[in-house]
């Protein structure tokens, strides 16, 4: 077997190349099927997160509509509670020092703008993330949010912030084909 390979040199040198070529072009496609899993993954990460948000800025909407006035009540202030939701599920009010300095000034109308900056990021992710004929109701929905919270957080009459909440859960009753073709995208995908 030596005696062979030291005549047929060029030979043994040719096979030896075209298995080092194979097994580079079987690791080439393996790492791109391995890739193209993970961004798959990402995407699903990225595309469920969104949703969720989405989910609760329609809890938040849902939690608005639930006053009939925003007129301040003895045992009530459903302006203040909207304002308080809000900031809750951004997380603002999850710290402690935050949650007091919205107490205080005007302080947690800078978190809200921060907060309302996020959800128009939001609304563009899913734009890009899902596509733009499947999201078509959704510009409504965030215009109506922004109408709401600025409505809540600059101070309005009672009678404008729940016109603006009104337009929101409008907005949402419009995209809620929307958000099941999303949620049913996110449950293909998985």
């Amino acid at each position: 077997m030596i005696e062979w390979c030291n005549i047929n040199e060029g030979f043994a040198s040719v096979i030896i190349s075209a298995i080092s070529v194979i097994i580079a072009i079987v690791a080439i496609f393996i790492s791109f099927l391995t890739a193209r899993k993970q961004n798959k993954i990402v995407l699903f990460e990225k595309r469920f997160e969104c949703y969720q948000r989405l989910m609760e800025l329609k809890r938040f909407s849902d939690f608005a509509n639930r006053f009939n006035s925003f007129e301040p009540q003895s045992e009530t202030n459903p302006i203040y509670d909207c304002q308080q939701e809000y900031l809750q599920i951004h997380g603002v009010l999850a710290d402690e020092r935050r949650a007091q300095l919205c107490r205080v000034g005007n302080m947690g109308q800078k978190y809200a703008m921060d907060c309302l900056d996020k959800d128009i990021e939001l609304f563009t992710s899913i734009q890009m993330l899902f596509g733009t004929k499947k999201v078509s109701s959704f510009p409504a929905v965030e215009s109506a949010l922004v109408t709401l919270v600025k409505a809540l957080f600059i101070p309005k009459t009672p009678s404008e912030i729940k016109s603006a909440q009104e337009a929101l859960l409008r907005a949402f009753t419009n995209a809620e084909v929307c958000c099941n073709s999303l949620r049913c995208e996110i449950k293909m995908r998985h």
